[in-house]
């Protein structure tokens, strides 16, 4: 059955993985919104409402477990 479209927040440092991502979601008709490390994420979330956030663990600035729990926090 369909799914509603869901607004997600990727957080990933590689480029070929972001394309990756961004080719799949858009398959899915999901809109994404990358943000190439932690520190990004956690402002993006901030400033806008996700229903799903996608966490790279390894990313430079603040990796994905310090993101995560800021934006726990």
């Amino acid at each position: 059955g369909a799914t509603r479209a869901l607004r997600l927040l990727v957080a990933e440092d590689h480029p070929v993985n972001r394309q990756y991502m961004a080719s799949l979601l858009e398959t899915l008709r999901h809109q994404a919104h990358f943000v190439p490390n932690g520190r990004e994420a956690v402002a993006a979330v901030q400033q806008q409402r996700f229903d799903l956030v996608l966490m790279d663990l390894h990313m430079p600035e603040l990796d994905g477990i310090g993101a995560t729990t800021a934006i726990r926090a």
